[in-house]
């Protein structure tokens, strides 16, 4: 990866409203760590969006309580646990967490799942949050992000984000996979900075566990931005086309690198707004059962679905999920948006 260029973070000043949405506790740190620093001492009023509590982390619990079955109660504890850790590092920062953090507690490890049961009642309890604190800028996770939580959260912003004025200006980070294509935004951190956001990292003692080498290399001379949530950070997930008319949709993906058909049960997820503003998301397991309404067909890498959408497609998001179960949380790649042709 290349340098990332110094000085391209937009001035941060008094008076500028800021919110950051964080999946977990110590994403806040992990992404945004120096930032918050730096807008704390200018004077900024910062808002830090938790999703979940990160109730559902069971290697790092059973390691630190010496237990190997994790009930519901457990989990709630190590929940509370883990908020406690995000305030603490909050604190670190030069943040007020009572006046800073609101956690929303949705279910750790099923945003994407909810995502497709309930699109509306994400997107709009995100937008009210929105709404509630007129940010004049929003810090989101990257929607190429491997983390299902992180992708799909990147995708409820990007919907919340359409209902609100005026827009604000978005910046999104990084934090599970190896990125190809560098950040083109960057906040230098000095060495009195860094050495700050690694006092808050620490703060998640519970996460340092098991990962301390990978947490601490976030700590570093820059802290890096995409401008794009969207942007396609690995240069190998698949292009998104898709033509629409008054009720369906012909959706083409080109080319799917690695070869789709090599995963296990691989799906199709599909997140759309129709013309009204309603939200519609629908699941294509290839390969298993195709819908009554839905058709798919592919020619080497090349794939096809086409797909009954009455109310039209004001815009479009897709995702190939891998079908993995077991130890292996990450997707694939992330969420792609679709670029609408005639």
């Amino acid at each position: 990866m290349q340098p990332i260029p110094a000085g391209a973070i937009p001035t941060l000043e008094a008076g500028q409203r800021w919110l950051v949405l964080a999946p977990h506790p110590d994403d806040e740190v992990l992404g945004t760590g120096g930032l918050l620093q730096v807008l704390a001492r200018r004077g900024a009023v910062v808002r830090v969006v938790l999703l979940t509590s990160g109730e559902n982390n069971p290697w790092p619990q059973r390691v630190l309580e010496r237990r190997w079955l994790i009930g519901e109660r457990e989990r709630k504890l190590w929940g509370e646990r883990r908020l406690d850790e995000c305030r603490m590092a909050l604190r670190s920062l030069g943040l007020e967490p009572e006046r800073a953090l609101v956690p929303l507690g949705w279910p750790d490890g099923d945003i994407g799942a909810l995502l497709m049961e309930s699109p509306e009642a994400l997107v709009a309890r995100l937008a009210q949050e929105l709404a509630d604190f007129a940010p004049t800028h929003v810090v989101l996770p990257c929607a190429d992000d491997r983390h299902p939580d992180h992708n799909s959260a990147a995708v409820v912003a990007a919907l919340a984000l359409e209902r609100v004025q005026p827009r604000p200006e978005t910046l999104a980070y990084l934090v599970h996979g190896a990125a190809s294509v560098a950040p083109g935004l960057a906040l230098p951190l000095d060495a009195e900075q860094q050495d700050t956001k690694l006092a808050a990292l620490r703060q998640h003692a519970t996460q340092l566990a098991l990962s301390r080498g990978r947490f601490e290399a976030f700590v570093r001379p820059e802290e890096g931005y995409y401008a794009d949530a969207f942007t396609d950070t690995t240069r190998s997930a698949p292009d998104v086309r898709v033509r629409a008319t008054a009720d369906a949709l012909e959706l083409e993906l080109e080319p799917v690198r690695p070869p789709l058909w090599r995963l296990r049960r691989p799906r199709l997820e599909l997140l759309w707004e129709d013309a009204a503003g309603r939200l519609h998301a629908r699941v294509l397991k290839l390969g298993i059962r195709t819908p009554h309404d839905m058709e798919w067909r592919r020619r080497g890498h090349v794939l096809w679905v086409t797909l009954a959408a009455p109310g039209g497609v004001r815009r479009l998001y897709a995702k190939i999920a891998t079908g993995l179960h077991g130890l292996w949380i990450y997707d694939q790649a992330g969420w792609r948006r679709a670029r609408l042709v005639p």
